[in-house]
């Protein structure tokens, strides 16, 4: 499993399309963030493989207005049944 950390611009409803996207795709969000006073965001998600990751990211940055960013991918790690 791959975790990656995307960030995207959350203006003209690209919020909801990445949301919408990502749980279309059955990709596990892991965390999101959202910090005051600007307008990137970033969101965790775990995929299967490289491969999957990246038609992940070609339909997000097809179907939202401004794209999504790939931040850091790494490989997670399971302890005690969950991903870190």
């Amino acid at each position: 499993m791959i975790k990656a950390v995307l960030r995207y611009t959350d203006c003209m409803d690209d919020k909801r399309r990445v949301n919408y996207y990502l749980s279309e795709s059955n990709v596990i969000i892991i965390k999101t963030r959202e910090p005051s006073g600007t307008i990137y965001h970033k969101v965790t998600i775990l995929v299967e493989s490289m491969t999957k990751l990246n038609e992940i990211m070609s339909l997000l940055n097809n179907k939202t207005l401004y794209g999504v960013t790939l931040v850091k991918v790494k490989e997670a790690i399971k302890i005690f049944g969950r991903y870190i």
